[in-house]
């Protein structure tokens, strides 16, 4: 296990997890107190005689003072975005803490009422940024199971500042003088030294780290934060890679200025329209007038002793403190939205309550009724500290992705700022004017702010922040991918370095297929492609699909405008002579330059960007080799040597007793390819680069400005080389859409490109809807060569794709090539035959070999291919039998009248959409089965009549009969596309006879009103309506015979066969 050596992050930060996450609710508790104590310090200076005898303060000097501080939260809040994404998290706590201490001690030493207003400016300012770069830190480092308790007891923990704030305040009471009040101003200096003093201990950012390009910090937080001591550098490395994939993907995604981003997607102005009423909603609720105006309250109420008041203000606090405590925990039992609908309908109904009892007992001496109306307050502040303080800072954290969460918090702040400025200037007007009446409209818009957050707030509770994100977008998030998410704590809900959840899919929504959804946004306009990125937000962007719209556009240069520049992933080639020799001479031959690029990069050269270098280390070290050694007569046995290592390899490579040119015949299986495997086979046998070309990529078909195309060559010249290339499919069956999107991402691991295709067909009566079919494009190649020094041997390279481990092979069928024992013997397979791993399964088979086939590879080099071939008729054969097997449920469909409909899962429409996939693929898999019996197993190879042949014209018979069979299906799509054409084309005829007979009714009506109506608006043609009463019985005469006429005219046809039948 390779240890992480911390070379970046500071010595202060501790290793162990349990005491790194105490610093980090030390942080969330300081923080949050400096808030809460600076918030709540003019509620108790407003108590003391001496602050109020010293500023002479009116109606409006009071408001103004409240309101400075809001007025820093406004100005603060144009710093909140700049600043933390400037500085960095950590550093920006720093400047609020310095900025907050300036404000703080002009404060303590104001000399009149202009000087304390700045003061109050300047430490609203300083508490602005802490604001929005503390809970920003926390978020992104706090995995999402511990997230909601500590960023809701971020703000919870406001009330110990505000606690700490009242008792000070009951406390500096009985000192003489201005120091009565300029001694809690000082005090305030306690919880920005504290931060000051904590920060140095926690890490930065991740995320901030990777997005300045300070990878190697990153990855050591990232490691840091695995818990459990964990030191493993490779799950680290992961996780790095997922979040800056999604920081690149957000970057493309959101390009320009993020004050603009933040309005440019339905899915951000949602976000936008949440933080625009929140920020509000917070300073509107009601609780403004608890922090800010609790002595007015009070003397409302009835209770004026300054000591009482002051008693109150401590025990209030003291239960709000403890109330937003539970409410913390219970963020994720309850859910964002029910502890939400559950607040503001308690501090409706309380609201409603505090305004009828002020009514009724303000200004009397009933002491049962003050203490009513003080309980009633108490229950109006818990349930605020019960559902909104634990909110304030988590959620608009939660739903602003990366690159806008400052901004987000920045409109957020400014808002609550604002909001507050407004309501503590007009709230003491307000209360003084309408008294009891104030509350009452309080709760009017608190119901107000219900139903808004009922229609737009999202339900986070529980997910990843890239999980969120793709609830705004409305998008399924695939599983176990980390992007937004944060890094593991305690190490019990990492798996491989990163958080796994499940999956979540928003409003079920079904997302696009990853194996064909990026083929389709290749087809899409540039301005339509984000729709298809933003579906795929989310996913492990390290293995995305290369040369897809996830992958981004060309940014390795277009065939027609390729990079001038040294290309960013080139290596220093003076150790690697094989690669040098491929760049060498690629620009004679151009298809040369791709194999030369995926070596450096050591997968598909797309990928590069989203790829460390460790990553592409240990991806160009990737090795799983067999050598299969021949015996040299008869009687000898078949020797394998398993090599697992490139180390293993070279060594093998440099032995003093080994021979490249053995005096037996030797094949070397590979699976999968790597820039070191391809490095050392190319060197040791001058290997023509043109055969791992044709391997390492899948494509069937290109757009016209790939650089990666690989055009045919002429028959003649690939019939000259020494290699050959086999496609086939393998079918294999996935029980649901997430084993489906498993296997994808180990397709995605792999260092050569291979894809699974979805037929789309699930809905046969019989089939599970959730399943899937899945045609795992695949491809060998074998490479050939007579050896040097006994030529009579053969030395052979067999590449093969890895198997995929998710899903089962189609039908369960394995690769056995032999008949079964017979009853009689006693002979039974000690070895199961491999059936889960092709790399296994072409191991045994070619072992097996038998006597008569090892004769026949010293005349016949091309037996090597007998196993491989076998598997992969195996694999045709299956593949017939699939296609047959959904060709016959479509004619069965057909057949049946019930199925003639036009639904989603079944009706003609459903059929002709699941014909087109077979219509596309099996003449493309005509194509692949013909490549074979072209090459390998021509006919002009093999002699009809030679023994050594004998196996190779088994093979050809058996390509040939799949050939045929395939013939045949491709006649029968296209016969049952033409058949379902025809019946829709039926269909629609007889519809159109439906309409046409409706038509003629109302023709019919239309004969015997128009003469009414005609009729009617002859005779009504007179400016003396009276005068009609004498002719209303013309009206009859005319219009009845006329509209006999018009229907006999129209039924003529019908009245003259009639006439007819009469006469005879």
């Amino acid at each position: 296990m390779e240890q992480l050596q911390r070379k970046h992050v500071s010595r202060l930060v501790p290793a162990d997890h349990r005491v790194l996450m105490p610093l980090l609710l030390a942080v969330t508790i300081v923080n949050s107190a400096t808030l809460g104590y600076d918030s709540s310090v003019m509620n108790g200076l407003l108590i003391l005689p001496a602050y109020s005898d010293y500023f002479h303060l009116s109606t409006a000097t009071e408001g103004l003072n409240n309101a400075a501080m809001w007025m820093g939260g406004i100005l603060g809040a144009f710093l909140m975005q700049p600043i933390p994404d400037y500085f960095g998290r950590r550093r920006a706590i720093l400047i609020a803490s310095i900025v907050t201490i300036i404000g703080i001690i002009l404060q303590a030493a104001s000399q009149n009422i202009g000087m304390f207003v700045v003061a109050r400016i300047v430490v609203g300012i300083g508490s602005a940024i802490s604001n929005g770069a503390a809970p920003t830190l926390l978020g992104e480092l706090l995995p999402p199971r511990q997230r909601a308790r500590v960023l809701g007891l971020f703000f919870s923990c406001f009330y110990v500042g505000s606690l700490a704030s009242s008792i000070v305040n009951y406390g500096s009471q009985n000192i003489q003088g201005t120091w009565e009040w300029r001694l809690p101003s000082l005090l305030q200096l306690i919880p920005s030294l504290l931060a000051i003093i904590i920060v140095p201990f926690v890490p930065e950012s991740p995320r901030w780290l990777i997005a300045h390009e300070r990878n190697d910090e990153a990855l050591e937080v990232l490691t840091i934060m695995q818990g459990k001591n964990k030191t493993d550098a490779q799950a680290g490395s992961e996780q790095l890679r997922e979040i800056r994939d999604t920081l690149i993907r957000e970057a493309e995604e959101y390009p320009r200025n993020p004050w603009r981003e933040i309005i440019s997607t339905k899915a951000n102005r949602q976000r936008l329209f949440i933080l625009c009423t929140f920020g509000p909603m917070i300073n509107m609720f009601g609780n403004f007038i608890i922090s800010y105006y609790l002595t007015k309250i009070l003397s409302q109420a009835g209770i004026t002793d300054t000591v009482t008041q002051t008693q109150v203000q401590v025990i209030i606090n003291c239960w709000s403190f403890v109330v937003a405590i539970v409410g913390s925990f219970m963020l994720d039992i309850l859910g964002r939205r029910v502890q939400v609908f559950i607040g503001i309908s308690g501090m409706v109904s309380t609201l409603l309550l505090i305004g009828g009892l002020i009514k009724r007992y303000g200004g009397s001496s009933d002491t049962s009724g003050i203490y009513g109306t003080i309980a009633v307050i108490f229950l109006f502040q818990g349930f605020y500290a019960f559902s909104i303080t634990p909110m304030t800072s988590l959620y608009p954290t939660e739903i602003s992705p990366f690159k806008l969460r400052t901004t987000g918090i920045a409109i957020f702040r400014m808002l609550d700022s604002s909001f507050g400025l407004l309501a503590s200037f007009a709230m003491s007007y307000a209360m003084a004017d309408l008294g009891w009446k104030f509350y009452f409209i309080n709760a009017a818009w608190d119901f107000v702010f219900l139903i808004i957050a009922y229609f737009t707030f999202v339900e986070t509770s529980k997910l990843k922040l890239e999980e969120i994100n793709a609830r705004f977008e409305g998008t399924p998030v695939v599983v176990g991918v980390v992007g937004e998410s944060s890094s593991g704590i305690d190490g019990r809900d990492t798996k491989g370095g990163g958080i796994v959840e499940k999956t979540m899919e928003p409003h079920k929504e079904v997302g696009l297929s990853p194996s064909w959804a990026s083929h389709a946004g290749h087809l899409l306009p540039v301005s339509q492609q984000n729709r298809i990125r933003n579906r795929f937000h989310g996913h492990n962007s390290n293995n995305v699909l290369p040369h897809s719209n996830e992958a981004g556009t060309y940014h390795i240069g277009d065939v027609y405008a390729p990079l001038e520049q040294k290309r960013p992933w080139e290596l220093n080639t003076d150790f690697m002579p094989y690669l040098k020799h491929i760049k060498n001479i690629s620009r004679g031959w151009p298809s040369l330059s791709y194999l030369a690029s995926w070596m450096e990069v050591t997968t598909s050269p797309v990928k590069w960007k989203y790829l460390t270098e460790e990553d592409r280390e240990t991806r160009a070290k990737h090795t799983r080799v067999v050598m299969i050694d021949f015996p040299r007569d008869i009687d000898g046995e078949t020797t394998r040597t398993s090599i697992n290592s490139i180390q293993e390899l070279r060594r093998l490579f440099e032995a003093y007793d080994f021979s490249h040119s053995p005096d037996h015949s030797r094949l070397f299986v590979i699976e999968d390819l790597s820039r070191d495997v391809i490095e050392a086979f190319g060197s040791a046998y001058d290997i023509d680069p043109h055969f791992w070309r044709g391997h390492i990529s899948d494509y069937l078909w290109y757009n016209t400005r790939d650089p990666w195309v690989e055009l045919e060559e002429l028959p003649h010249i690939i019939r000259s080389r020494n290699f050959y290339h086999f496609r086939y499919v393998h079918p294999r069956y996935f029980r649901s859409k997430d084993s489906q999107r498993r296997a994808t991402e180990e397709a995605r691991r792999m260092n050569v490109l291979r894809r699974l295709d979805d037929d789309r067909i699930s809905a046969s009566l019989l089939d599970d809807e959730q399943a899937s079919v899945n045609m795992w494009r695949s491809k060998a190649s074998l490479w050939l060569r007579r050896n040097e020094k006994h030529q009579k041997h053969t030395l052979g390279i067999l590449i093969v794709d890895p198997s995929i481990k998710e899903g089962h092979p189609l039908w369960g069928k394995g690769f056995n090539l032999e008949s079964p024992p017979s009853l009689s013997s006693k002979t039974i397979p000690a070895i199961p035959v491999p059936k889960d791993s092709l790399f296994e399964a072409v191991i045994y088979w070619t072992i097996k070999m038998s006597m008569q086939q090892l004769k026949e590879l010293e005349e016949q080099p091309n037996n090597f291919s007998i196993a491989i071939l076998s598997i992969i008729a195996v694999e045709w054969l299956t593949v017939k039998e699939y296609v047959t097997t959904r060709l016959t449920q479509i004619e069965w469909e057909l057949e049946v009248p019930d199925f003639r409909g036009h639904g989603e899962k079944y009706g003609l429409d459903a059929s002709l959409k699941w014909l087109h996939p077979f219509r596309r693929n099996v003449p493309r898999y005509r194509k692949w089965v013909t490549n074979i019996l072209n090459g390998i197993l021509s006919d002009k190879n093999l002699s009809p009549t030679d023994p050594k042949d004998q196996s190779l014209r088994d093979l050809r018979e058996d390509f040939l009969i799949i050939l045929r069979d395939l013939d045949t299906l491709q006649a029968q799509v296209q016969d049952l596309v033409r058949v379902v054409t025809a019946i829709i084309s039926i269909e629609e005829a007889k519809r159109s006879a439906e309409q046409n007979k409706s038509l003629a009714r109302l023709t019919y009506l239309a004969v015997v009103f128009v003469p009414l109506s005609f009729v009617s608006s002859f005779f009504s043609m007179t400016s003396d309506v009276a005068s009609l009463r004498t002719t209303f019985w013309v009206f009859f005469v005319v219009a009845v015979p006329l509209t006999l006429l018009s229907l006999s005219v129209t039924r003529w046809w019908a009245i003259a066969r009639w006439l007819r039948r009469g006469r005879d």
